[in-house]
């Protein structure tokens, strides 16, 4: 079994209105939101909320990674005055 690290090709972060952390993470995010690089999305209706609970999303905000159509849960920390996201990149392949 090997390990490959892979890139991802966007993120996508669940919010809801009215939750004020998710108002602080877009804020956070702005320049990201505004690149396309990070599209977010309502978890609270229609296809938002359908994906959300398939994904078992049961607060927010809530941030996942697109890798190769999949998506893998991220975690967003303060370190200091910097904000880091650590997210599952890696993914195990079986051989034989």
């Amino acid at each position: 079994m090997t390990e490959e690290e892979e890139k991802p090709e966007k993120f996508i972060l669940f919010t809801t209105p009215g939750c004020p952390h998710c108002a602080t993470m877009k804020e956070i995010f702005k320049e990201e939101i505004e690149q396309g690089i990070i599209e977010v999305v309502d978890a609270s209706e229609g296809k938002g909320a359908e994906l959300a609970d398939k994904l078992g999303i049961k607060a927010v905000p809530e941030l996942f990674a697109v890798i190769k159509g999949e998506l893998r849960k991220c975690e967003v920390k303060q370190e200091g005055d910097n904000i880091a996201v650590y997210c599952d990149l890696k993914k195990d392949r079986k051989e034989g």
